[in-house]
């Protein structure tokens, strides 16, 4: 997995990690860490580029998210609204990540799956 890190703010906190696996003709973009007003550019531009590369699949892996906050809910339907032809998939499935998701109504709009080998089922 090709890693990259971006630098965080603030004393104990951890820094987001965006790794890239390249699957057959699909994409994985596992993340770790928090997703927050700091970090969601971060994300944005590894997802960006990511879609640029048009795989027919992109999957968004937060099962390593500690914190998933507005900013990043953000990025993933901005995300959404711009791969045209890509099917974009997230998996998330713990209460910190999937919950927020749940309440701004954003499950009803991603394909949201429990697991990575959910989410690459045809």
């Amino acid at each position: 997995m090709a890693e990259q890190g971006a630098p965080r703010g603030g004393p104990g906190r951890d820094q987001l990690r965006v790794g890239v696996d390249v699957l057959d003709r699909e994409l994985v973009v596992r993340v770790a860490g928090d997703v927050d007003l700091d970090s969601a550019t971060h994300l944005e531009q590894a997802l960006t580029e990511s879609a640029e590369r048009l795989p027919p699949l992109l999957v968004v892996d937060l099962t390593g998210v500690a914190y998933f906050g507005s900013a990043g809910m953000r990025v993933l339907v901005r995300l959404e609204q711009r791969c045209g032809a890509t099917r974009v998939r997230v998996v998330a499935s713990d209460q910190r990540v999937l919950r927020p998701m749940e309440i701004t109504g954003l499950t009803e709009v991603l394909d949201v799956r429990p697991t990575l080998a959910d989410a690459l089922r045809c």
